[in-house]
């Protein structure tokens, strides 16, 4: 194994709770409402250590020809499972110890590195498919809830400027908000880059980003795997842990919300920041992107309504034709159930379905950022 050594600032600055790395600064009111009940969950933003690609045991790299479903379940999942008995080692020695179970596992190289391209990957750590008792409870206790079933996993974005993060869904929900904010007319390429990468695993429009667009990515690929992982350890019931399709569906609508100031809460269109889309149960404290699922997928089904009678029902004609005709009008929910349901298990989409989605899909996200004000006022009338 290769041992690195870690220096201080970094082994301080994870904090036990949560699916992702926490500074133990105290966070905002708002901070505590969109984070953990406990009141040190919070992003860690910009770590100052970055474990490098060679540094980890096992490397993959991203290649076209499969979805990202048929990565994750022939390469990646496999490949955190084969270092079971090295997590269960450290997990039994520091037990319920979940930064100190990170910090053990990375300095003896204990994970799995996935190579986006040459400026960008995201590494595994400490993942099993065998939950922990704590996220058996927290699984009977709240179905919807992310906080305690990640604990026994964390998945780190490195991105070109050599930035390592633990993404939270709060860090990610900002720096996505800013990105969209700060370059509106990339948006098309953005989501291009993501739908070739979900579709084929063709991580080509990685490059047509900007410096910020890439860590934007990477960091909502590091997220996605993580969840996928999750869904796939249930497997992939549709209801039982969606989070990668919950996270991706708020991604996916984000023009919208971003550019409008606008989110669904309990059926209406109401003013919201976008990181209102991570929601709480107030009878249990938990919180997670599963809260919201209803509210978004109207949302999503509004703009796709809206899309489909305008100048952009080519797209939803052509996204529909890709993914075959499903019960509703949320072509966003519709893709996503697509792609991470039982059927494609192990499949590989055709080179005209490729096309049709890393086309249409984006040009219909592209709208609805274009044309957010128009849905604002037509919408929910």
């Amino acid at each position: 194994m290769k041992v690195i050594n870690i220096n201080s600032y970094f082994l301080q600055s994870l904090f036990v709770f949560g699916a992702v790395g926490c500074t133990s600064t105290a966070p905002t009111p708002t901070q505590t409402t969109l984070n953990s009940v406990e009141s040190g969950r919070e992003i860690s933003a910009e770590q100052k250590f970055t474990v490098p690609f060679e540094n980890l045991d096992i490397g993959l790299t991203l290649k076209p020809g499969k979805t990202f479903l048929a990565f994750m379940q022939e390469e990646l999942k496999p490949s955190i499972d084969s270092q079971y008995a090295e997590i269960k080692r450290v997990q039994s020695r520091f037990p319920k110890q979940y930064s100190t179970w990170q910090k053990e596992l990375i300095k003896t190289g204990t994970g799995v590195a996935v190579r986006i391209d040459e400026n960008n990957y995201f590494f595994n750590v400490a993942y099993t498919d065998t939950p922990t008792e704590d996220e058996v409870q927290s699984r009977k206790k709240d179905e919807d809830s992310d906080e305690n079933d990640a604990k026994s996993g964390r998945s780190y974005g490195i991105g070109p400027t050599n930035r390592q993060s633990d993404p939270s869904y709060p860090f990610y929900l900002r720096e996505l908000k800013a990105y969209l904010r700060n370059e509106p007319q990339n948006t098309e390429k953005f989501y291009r880059a993501l739908v070739l990468m979900l579709t084929d695993c063709d991580t080509s429009g990685w490059a047509t980003l900007s410096e910020e667009g890439q860590i934007v990515a990477t960091d909502y690929l590091a997220i996605y795997a993580a969840e996928l992982y999750r869904h796939i350890v249930m497997d992939l019931k549709p209801r039982s842990h969606p989070w990668e399709i919950d996270m991706s569906g708020i991604t996916f609508i984000a023009p919208f919300s971003v550019k409008t100031g606008k989110i669904v809460r309990d059926g209406s269109l109401v003013s919201e920041d976008i990181l209102g889309w991570i929601g709480r149960n107030e009878n249990t404290g938990s919180s997670g992107v599963g809260f919201t699922r209803g509210d978004r997928q109207i949302l999503s089904s509004e703009i796709t309504r809206f899309l489909k009678n305008g100048d952009s029902a080519e797209h939803v004609k052509a996204v529909n034709a890709a993914i075959g005709e499903r019960d509703g009008d949320d072509v966003i929910q519709g893709f996503f159930e697509f792609l991470n349901s039982r059927d494609q298990r192990g499949a590989r989409l055709n080179r005209n379905q490729i096309r049709a989605l890393s086309e249409s899909l984006p040009k219909l996200i592209g709208a609805s950022h274009a044309d957010a004000q128009a849905m604002e006022e037509n919408i929910f009338q």
